[in-house]
């Protein structure tokens, strides 16, 4: 559970964080799924994707390129 600024929780807090899931000049996107198993695709920058950390988990995954199908890694 996050603290709010008082020390007490609070539902609505969070806190941004910065995630590397390629090397530095990569661009792409990542899926990230929440909690409920909502799925949505998040644009990264210089291999670093920024996200928004509550409570909740959040799982990130990146395709690979695998053959004979891509797969997907997930942190």
């Amino acid at each position: 559970m996050w603290p709010a600024s008082n020390g007490n929780f609070s539902s609505s807090y969070s806190v941004n964080y910065s995630l590397n899931v390629d090397s530095p000049g990569s661009n792409g996107t990542v899926q990230v799924i929440d909690a409920m198993g909502n799925v949505s695709n998040v644009a990264y920058t210089n291999g670093v994707v920024t996200l928004k950390l509550t409570e909740q988990p959040q799982y990130v995954c990146r395709p690979t390129r695998r053959w004979p199908r891509p797969t997907r890694r997930c942190r």
